[in-house]
């Protein structure tokens, strides 16, 4: 057949092989056709057409287009460099590279002199960005490629690179602000955020938080923040709420726990919270007593821990059918759950034998994935729907299942009559297949199946021993033994093939395979070769190809393939780079075994300069586990610090021993937040030692039963009941849960079972102890409806020691807490830390406890009197704060306990000769006593009016009470009277590293009271006096406001100090570095940066920071030369999105003569070249800075057209969809005339580009009219679809006249106007079931005509929905269709005035309003246009009689504000206001 003689779209779906034997020009012809008509094609059909050409030049490159992606390896190596790069504008905009044809490309695209070392350049590379070294993205400045992240395609582009390149992309974008990773990263590219940056958001925006894509161990970091910070729980995203731990919502109230549990419940239309199993059981212990929830309200798989004791009968099905939905694959190994749930399940549902039922089955769910092969194979069929749901399968159920098959008694018929159609209802069934299945179909049937089938499990990142085993199943018994390649060379064109290498057993793969041909189509050889016996062929002929040892650019590409080499081949590769060992390092492509991924990663680090940095690291994973003890102590604590979390679980107690040493460094910062250090070290404490763990016992943290269960046995036995209690707070329950453990029976086993009867968990198996002690009752850790847990240890006194147990409460709006923590008292101790408030102790006891430590605070001082006196009010307060079972807050100041209340304490302390030493060396007991002490002495701190009295306070006295500060502390009241000196202290110590974390305020709260605080009456400075040596000083932005100066406003600013005044602090280093921040308002810096000119136009703007440097007037410039205006652009393009063209031009018209250099180093200012610089510069220059013109934003019309003019007169030729793309901003100086050649295909699939369409819509109006045209001609009855939402207005209202089918949602979300509304109105209210959803383009078309054929109730709901609404624009309707709706709602009395238009009010006749409703009609249409109603109507004053009837209840007095701003008649006499 002659295929060039097929019609165009039938071309699209042709196998490859029919184009081999085409000549030059039917390829050609081949190719226009496949470019216009297919948007996709076979990668088969690609490589074929590109084979047909001789030779490759920048014309063949130019006409394959698209289909340039069926260049092999081997033809790109061997291309001259220069017609890469002059082919860069189609090449980057081309998809599907693979690896080994992207390094390529890269590699030949900078040997001919493409430099990348700038954003702009790096964006030109488009879909080629995949090739380019991590190394490489170092290089480029941080705010280039931070600016870059809005282009929505490059990002797109980058989510296609390997993930090192996109790890190293968001380390450059993080490094710009470390403050503002959540507002910098791009949504997408989150997951590579470090998490230790995600332990102090000094702000949590929900909304902005929400959008990201988090991995789990990033939002287990930031879910106790989010968490407190969101009102509604529904709205949290999966990604978030993945992030669920009892550690992070210990601080909650339990009615909000339980609201973010059901947040995680299966819901329509949400992908799946995944969740581990220590999450789970978590969860569970929070809701087990909440009766008022139903199954359907939780998350699935917490139902495998719920006590199905709880579950009454009458519910059992319920709860099955709920549990159905679950993943039982979440359960631990060897955890024996399945089979108590299909034991319990049987007497629910009454099953009996092997047989089940089909509603059995249904009820069951994915509980079936758990069955033994005789439930399978004996029960209805309707099991095998169940069985596509299972994660995996044992070879004994796919066993089962394929005899319930064969026994032709299912939906899928007689085995004789199975065809393609089978294999495709089976869906994932056939994976799992074995041999005797396989032998039912033909080769060829196979080949059909398999070539839709595999690319689906490649695509779902099927494991590849799966898919080999799947090819060796389906292929066993067909091979024929030969010593000839008899299934067919192995060409380009065959590995294309999405079936390759499918037919080919290990003889025939190695005969037809030539070695020449596999290196230069590497990549995609190795990217479908999954069968390790073929991978062993392919490194055998590498290693032919290279007997010295694999180079870098190979080693790259080997995937799974290098899991077959042993350590002597490893040895000789070449490992130099990040990138390829991150290649050879994922996980995709199977696991190393230990001495395989020892012998990478040292390969590596045998070359000078190679470290475990973080980037190493988090390339590593669980390999790191194969390394030395010795190599792994060269890790640094920054390193580890910011990878990501490591799997260490197959690592010995050494190497665990000396990562959580490394670790524990790592995060040393963060002891200040216990539950944050534990949730960043928890991965590591398997190698902590048992000193360490009992620390940790004591910080009130929740230990989920994964962490302990992962802790050294040794250091586990070590551990005491009650250390273990303190531990797992109220995860403890789980240790009965999971009690089949052998760790937690070992540890049973040696514990005193009275002292397990404490945990009143029901855990057995300690030593009988009954007469050896006694033990007080301890109430157990379960959360009750109560919301009160108590926690409390044993008292123990022996002659060597005395031991009393401290209660202390901390409270939340919602719940009490007592915790008891033990503190032990020896001879040599001089300073007791706690007063015994324990409910078992009697007041003799309390009083002996007081006593001791009053005699034993500073027996040095002699003033033994009067710090008894102060024991005893702390000892009262701690009572009073502790013990009380009314719930106490930071702002209780009178809470009575016998004769001592708070406010005594505050009286006390505030008359104690003593304060100072109390207040430095009296330890703080609890943290409400903190709160209470801070409270009682914080109007003393702020009222010092000495900077050594200021130093003392907040520097000594204050520093362990700072902590406790609340908002009612520093809010603006509390302030106001806070002397300068001591203002300016607290604005210090909350800017530098505050822990907000634990407050009850944000860094936001502060800026309001520092702005109260500031804000002045008559323009001057407060706290500056320029006589005065204390206040003199002019950093005062810096002194007064610091750290939060992100938040202040150009009226804030302009409120504290005027425009006159503000010069003496202008020119401040502090305060110009301060100023110098991307976060603060750019009018704020812009009003800085111009004052500074004001009063001193001679500065010299070098001596300015960047992003000051982004307001600086023109003026400025004018007098810079050539190198220092360089500096200068350098700077601006660093650090400022824009600037003003005053200042543009200034800059530019300092560069004497326009170079490829001078554009690369004008950058985004480029747009300053006046016309005649750009017509008088060489076109080549203008050709090669492409990549950085077609980025520039702002470009005049003038301007645009030259630079097209001077671009194409060089030979670039705009005749294809890539070419105009790549034109990116200037595409407004292209003509119509030149879109209208361009093949309307390729227009089409340029309009999924929506930085493209961005540009589009600056361009002129004639070219988006004849843009829209092009597209709407490749199908007239696709419009709506194929036209882009804001040029939907260039459609011709005709093409929209006899839509073929109506899309609401599609229509809905395009920009109409008036005209096309029209005409498009009729169809979509018939169509509409929600009119209250119809946005304002499609309502602006109601008219009579169009509506005359719905229900006159339809008719209302839509002039109803036309009416004005919050977060709407206001729909735009005419005098004709005013009067229509009109018409249809005024026999209507159920409507309120504001049910309705406001203009359509304008038309309504008085004679129906109501004498009672005249007030609220005239209110509603104060709101209409006046200027609608045609003259003659006289409506204004006709209307302004009837409200003077309504509104006037004296002569002279008018209700003025019903009118609003829009009734305005022409004569108004005698007006006064209520």
């Amino acid at each position: 057949m002659n295929m060039c003689r097929l019609p165009g779209l039938l071309l699209c779906g042709a196998p490859g092989f029919v184009f081999l034997s085409l000549g030059d020009k039917s390829t050609k012809t081949i190719l226009e056709s496949v470019n216009k008509f297919c948007s996709g094609i076979n990668p088969e059909i690609s490589t074929a057409l590109v084979r047909n050409f001789p030779t490759i030049s920048t014309s063949t490159i130019q006409t394959l287009g698209n289909q340039s992606v069926g260049l092999t390896q081997g033809q790109i190596s061997t291309l001259t460099p220069t017609v890469i790069n002059s082919t860069l504008p189609t090449l980057s905009t081309v998809t599907g590279w693979n690896q080994g044809q992207a390094n390529a490309l890269i590699k030949s695209i900078t040997s001919a002199g493409f430099t990348i070392n700038s954003a702009s350049s790096l964006v030109s590379l488009g879909t080629l960005i995949a090739g380019v070294p991590s190394a490489t993205i170092s290089s480029i400045p941080s705010t280039q490629l931070l600016n870059v992240s809005q282009n929505p395609t490059f990002i797109s582009n980058v989510l296609s690179a390997p993930v090192v390149l996109q790890r190293k992309y968001v380390q450059k974008i993080v490094s710009v602000d470390k403050t503002r990773v959540v507002q910098n990263v791009p949504d997408a590219l989150a997951a590579y955020v470090p998490r230790v940056l995600l332990t102090n958001l000094r702000f949590i925006t929900v909304t902005l938080i929400n959008k990201k894509s988090w991995s789990q161990q990033q939002a287990a970091v930031m879910f106790g923040e989010v968490s407190k910070s969101t009102v509604d729980t529904e709205q949290l995203s999966e990604s978030v709420l993945q992030g669920f731990t009892c550690n992070s919502v210990k601080t909650l109230s339990l009615q909000k726990i339980r609201q973010l549990v059901t947040a995680c419940r299966p819901r329509a239309g949400r992908n799946k919270v995944v969740l581990k199993e220590s999450q789970l059981s978590c969860m569970n212990n929070y809701v087990k007593q909440d009766s008022s929830l139903s199954f359907t309200d939780v998350p699935s798989d917490m139902l495998l821990y719920y006590s199905y004791k709880k579950v009454q009968t009458v519910n059992c099905r319920s709860y099955f059918s709920a549990l159905g939905a679950a993943d039982f694959s979440v359960l631990s190994r060897g955890f024996n759950k399945p089979s108590v749930l299909f034991s319990n399940a049987q007497n629910c549902l009454g099953i009996s034998g092997f047989k089940l039922s089909k509603d059995q089955v249904g009820v069951l769910g994915n509980m079936i994935c758990t069955l033994n092969p005789s439930y399978i194979q004996n029960s209805d069929p309707l099991i095998l729907e169940n069985l596509k749901n299972c994660g995996d399968l044992s070879d004994a159920q796919v066993t089962a299942i394929q005899t319930l098959l064969f026994s032709g008694n299912t939906q899928y018929g007689n085995p004789t009559a199975w065809n393609l159609r089978t294999l495709q209802q089976l869906e994932i069934l056939p994976l799992y297949f074995k041999q005797d299945f396989w032998d039912k179909f033909g080769f060829t049937l196979k080949k059909r199946y398999f070539r839709s089938f595999l690319p689906m499990l490649r695509k779902r990142k099927t494991l590849k021993w799966k898919l080999g085993r799947l090819i060796r199943a389906s292929m066993a018994g067909t091979y024929k033994r030969s010593a000839d390649c008899t299934f067919g060379n192995i060409t380009a064109v065959t590995i294309a093939d999405e079936l390759f290498p499918y037919g080919y057993d290990s003889t025939q793969f190695d005969l037809c395979l030539d070695a020449t041909v596999l290196n230069d189509n590497l990549a995609a050889v190795t990217e479908k070769v999954v069968d390790e016996s073929l991978e062993m062929i392919i490194l055998d002929k590498l290693n032919q190809l290279y007997p010295s040892g694999l180079p870098e650019s190979v080693v790259q590409l080997l995937g799974s393939t290098s899991r077959v080499a042993n350590v002597s081949d490893i040895s000789k590769w070449s490992i130099t780079t990040i990138d390829t060992l991150s290649s050879l390092m994922n996980p995709d492509n199977g696991d190393w075994t230990s001495d395989q991924s020892k012998a990478v990663i040292m390969k590596y680090l045998s070359v000078e300069g190679n470290t475990l940095g973080m980037d190493e690291l988090n390339s590593i994973g669980s390999n790191l586990c194969s390394l030395d003890v010795s190599v792994l102590k060269t890790i640094t604590a920054d390193s580890l610090g910011t990878a990501v979390e490591m799997d260490i679980s197959s690592c010995s107690i050494d190497q665990k021993s000396v990562l959580y040493s490394i670790a524990n460094s790592s995060f040393s910062s963060q002891t200040n937040d216990s539950s944050m250090f534990f949730q960043l070290i928890s991965p590591y404490l398997g190698g902590a030692p048992v000193e360490d763990i009992r620390a940790l016992s004591t910080q009130n943290i929740s230990m989920d039963i994964s962490t302990f269960l992962s802790l050294n046995p040794a250091v586990i036995m070590d551990l005491s009941v009650s250390t273990v209690q303190d531990l797992m707070g109220v995860n403890i329950a789980d240790l009965k849960t999971f009690e089949e453990s052998s760790v937690i029976q070992a540890w049973v086993a040696q514990q005193k079972q009275s002292e397990l009867n404490t945990l009143n968990i029901d855990l057995q198996g300690g030593i009988d102890d009954i007469n050896t002690s006694t033990s007080a009752p301890v109430t157990s850790t379960s959360i009750t409806d109560s919301e009160t847990t108590t926690i409390s240890t044993e008292t123990t006194t022996t002659a060597a020691e005395t031991t009393t147990t401290a209660a202390e409460t901390t409270t939340t709006a919602a719940e009490t807490t007592t915790t008891a923590a033990e503190t032990t008292t020896t001879a040599a101790e001089t300073t007791k830390m706690a007063t015994d408030t324990t409910t078992t102790s009697t007041s003799d006891t309390t009083s002996s406890a007081s006593s001791t430590t009053k005699t034993a605070v500073d027996t040095t001082t002699g003033a033994s009197t009067t710090t008894t006196k102060a024991s005893d009010i702390i000892s009262s307060v701690t009572m009073a704060t502790t013990a009380s079972p009314t719930t106490t807050t930071a702002e209780t100041t009178t809470t009575a306990i016998g004769s001592t209340t708070t406010s005594d304490f505050c009286t006390f302390l505030n008359n104690y000769n003593s304060i100072d030493q109390y207040l430095e060396k009296e330890p703080v007991v609890s943290a409400a006593v903190g709160r209470q002490t801070l409270a009682c002495v914080w109007s003393l701190a702020l009222s010092a009016s000495s900077q050594d009295e200021v130093d003392q306070w907040f520097n000594v006295r204050l520093g362990q009470y700072l902590p406790f500060l609340s908002s009612q502390l520093i809010n603006s009241t509390q302030l106001s009277n806070a002397s300068c000196l001591s203002y300016r202290k607290l604005v210090s110590v909350l800017g530098n590293n505050y822990n907000f974390s634990g407050t009850d305020f944000t860094p936001a709260d502060v800026y309001s009271s520092i702005k109260s605080y500031l804000k002045s009456s008559d323009g001057s400075p407060r706290c500056y006096n320029s006589s005065d040596p204390i206040l003199n000083s002019t950093a005062w932005f810096s002194n007064n406001i610091g750290f939060f100066i992100t938040f202040i406003t150009l009226t804030d600013l302009q409120s504290f100090v005027s425009d006159s005044k503000i010069g003496v602090f202008l020119e401040n280093r502090q305060n110009l570095q301060l100023f110098n921040n991307t976060a603060i308002s750019a009018d704020v810096t812009k009003y800085y940066s111009s004052q500074l000119y004001i009063q001193n136009p001679a500065l010299n703007p070098l001596s300015l920071p960047g992003v000051l440097l982004c307001g600086v007037p023109g003026s400025a410039f004018v007098s810079l030369g050539e190198i220092e205006s360089q500096k200068i652009l350098a700077i601006i393009n660093q650090f400022c999105l824009q600037i003003s063209p005053e200042a543009r031009a200034a800059l530019v018209a300092n560069l004497p003569t326009i170079s490829t250099t001078t554009i690369t180093s004008l950058g985004n200012q480029s747009v300053g070249l006046t016309e005649g610089q750009i017509t008088a510069a060489t076109p080549s220059i203008i050709n090669s800075t492409l990549p950085t013109l077609s980025i520039v934003t702002g470009w005049n019309q003038g301007q645009a057209k030259a630079l097209i003019q001077s671009i194409t007169s060089a030979g670039y030729k705009i005749d294809s969809g890539s070419s105009l793309v790549t034109l990116g901003t200037l595409i407004g100086g292209v003509s119509s005339s030149t879109l209208s050649s361009i093949p309307p295909t390729q227009l089409l699939n340029a309009s999924y580009n929506p930085t493209f369409i961005t540009n589009i819509l600056s361009a002129p109006v004639i070219l988006k009219e004849t843009y829209v045209q092009q597209i709407v001609s490749v199908d007239q009855t696709k419009v709506v679809e194929n036209v882009p939402d804001a040029l939907a207005s260039y459609i011709p209202p005709v093409i929209l006249s006899s839509p073929t089918s109506v899309n609401v949602t599609l229509i809905n979300k395009k920009s109409w106007r008036q005209e096309q509304a029209l005409v498009l109105f009729g169809p979509v209210a018939s169509a509409s079931s929600d009119t209250e959803e119809l946005s304002e383009s499609v309502l602006q078309g109601f008219t009579c005509s169009s509506v005359q054929t719905l229900s006159v109730q339809k008719i209302r709901q839509l002039v109803k929905a036309c009416r004005p609404r919050t977060g709407r624009n206001r729909i735009t309707l005419k005098e004709s269709q005013l009067t229509c709706m009109y018409n249809y709602v005024k026999e209507d009395s159920t409507l309120n005035f504001t049910d309705l238009p406001s203009n359509m009010l304008l038309y309504y006749s008085y004679d129906k309003v109501p004498k009672e409703k005249c007030t609220s009609f005239f209110s509603a249409l104060s709101a209409a246009d006046f200027s609608i109603p045609s003259s003659v109507l006289n409506l204004p004053s006709t209307l302004f009689k009837s409200a003077q009837d309504c509104l006037v209840k004296q002569t002279s007095t008018l209700h003025y504000i019903t009118f609003g701003r829009r009734f305005c008649p022409k004569r108004l006499t005698i007006v006064k206001l209520k």
